[in-house]
């Protein structure tokens, strides 16, 4: 089973926390976001005078650069941070692990789908569930954390990746929110997500 390592950068002091009205801008990936309201909700039953402002998904990259920039305080990365993204004036912390899955749609009846299928259905040679109803392969974007994650599997899994997304007429979700939404709105959508935001 993989795991998706999400990382919380912080730019507030954590004294900060106990001054009046205090409002928290957050940002980032949009797997470890969906599970922000839940803990923001949490937090404000022992600091009630904390406000939080979620940002919708801006990504991992995305949230880094808001942070910097000052328009977010905290920024959620769901990878490892990269030399350059590392700074003296933020904090780095990570703060939950959870499960990196392939989903489909309850209703497909499905007890579970192996590494040889997953790459039969990346090459596009495997285009039909077994109860004959049209498979949608929902992919993310080349560079995205999700993708990498998919290619480190095994160099074939790699191999048929790099098939699929050169192949034409492909459903491509940029977000983490945007796959979610895909694999539960497509009929006979699979693709990536979190079991942290499938829950969430």
């Amino acid at each position: 089973m993989l795991f998706a390592c999400s990382v919380f950068i912080q730019g507030v002091r954590a004294g900060d926390v106990e001054t009046s009205d205090m409002r928290v801008r957050i940002g980032g990936s949009g797997g470890p976001l969906a599970t922000m309201p839940l803990l923001a909700e949490a937090f404000q039953k022992t600091h009630p005078q904390a406000r939080f402002v979620i940002v919708p998904s801006l990504g991992s990259g995305g949230g880094i650069k808001a942070l910097r920039a000052g328009a977010i305080d905290v920024a959620l990365v769901s990878r490892a941070l990269k030399d350059t993204e590392r700074s003296p004036d933020t904090i780095s912390t990570e703060y939950a692990r959870t499960p990196f899955v392939f989903a489909a749609a309850v209703r497909l009846g499905l007890p579970g789908i192996t590494t040889t299928e997953l790459i039969r259905i990346y090459r596009g040679e495997q285009t039909t569930w077994p109860n004959g109803r049209p498979l949608r392969l929902v992919l993310r974007p080349k560079m995205d954390s999700d993708t990498e994650i998919i290619k480190s599997l095994s160099p074939k899994m790699s191999q048929a990746v790099d098939v699929a997304l050169a192949r034409e007429g492909m459903i491509v979700a940029v977000t983490d929110k945007d796959s979610a939404d895909s694999i539960e709105t497509i009929p006979g959508a699979i693709g990536t997500t979190t079991l942290t935001q499938i829950i969430s």
